[in-house]
């Protein structure tokens, strides 16, 4: 039922909402004591019973934490949790850390002991080494670039395959009397030609000596004739050089005037 009250003034009874306290005219049938449906809801929902929450996963988390922080549980469960750690630690060391660690010490002795090696290797056989890097088709260019300039005429470059002295059939020249020697043999015969062949390359160890058979004309209408020469050809302020020119008869007939 609605709170009511008699006003004498109007000399009526009047009624109130039990909720917002707002005035009834007149009580309907079965009336509830409020105004409106909302206040009734809103009263109902007022009247019930709160209920308190439940403490959740993170404050019992949090609990728990606190309750090992203090006294003898939280310093043996701190104990507990360090030695753990340590544990964990100590297994990565050994087995990750120190392993490679190992690895890489056992690598270098290794890599040592192989550049030792490769060292004395190269010390014991310095000159077969040197001999695998050179390359003989080089050395035998320059034996063919001279018999080409021979019959080109080309007395300049035949002069610039020699060394600034050498060893020219027994005799020491320079390049300037080489030059002279070149040119009066060409002078001598205008039709002079020469071919070589049978090429071979041996290893003196300071210069390389390249053999072969030269076959001169001096003329169109003789025979040529054929001489066993050869070449001693060396590396000279990196290119290859001839420091001797002679032949093997030429070598003969002069051991027999100094005889």
């Amino acid at each position: 039922m609605p709170m009511s009250y008699y006003d004498e003034n109007r000399k009526v009874w009047v009624f109130y909402c039990n909720w917002c306290g707002k005035e009834i005219c007149s009580p309907v049938s079965g009336c509830s004591g409020y105004c409106s449906e909302k206040c009734r809801r809103e009263a109902e929902e007022a009247s019930r019973p709160k209920r308190e929450p439940k403490p959740s996963d993170s404050s019992s988390s949090s609990y728990d934490d606190d309750n090992h922080g203090t006294g003898l549980l939280g310093i043996i469960w701190k104990v507990v949790k360090w030695v753990i750690i340590i544990t964990i630690v100590w297994f990565v060391y050994d087995n990750y850390i120190k392993r490679d660690s190992s690895s890489s010490d056992s690598r270098t002795a290794e890599n040592v002991s192989q550049s030792s090696n490769i060292t004395e290797t190269r010390n014991s056989s310095s000159s077969s080494s040197q001999e695998t890097t050179v390359n003989y088709d080089d050395i035998k260019q320059v034996a063919y670039l001279w018999s080409d300039y021979h019959n080109d005429r080309n007395i300049s470059r035949l002069v610039s395959l020699y060394a600034p002295q050498t060893n020219y059939y027994q005799s020491n020249y320079s390049r300037e009397q080489i030059k002279t020697s070149k040119e009066k043999l060409l002078n001598k015969y205008p039709d002079f030609k020469q071919e070589i062949s049978n090429v071979t390359i041996e290893n003196a160890s300071t210069y390389y000596i390249v053999s072969f058979d030269k076959k001169v004309w001096t003329d169109l209408e003789n025979a040529p004739k054929t001489y066993p020469s050869y070449l001693h050809i060396k590396m000279i302020d990196g290119g290859w050089r001839i420091i001797t020119e002679s032949d093997l008869i030429t070598d003969k007939n002069l051991s027999k005037k100094k005889k």
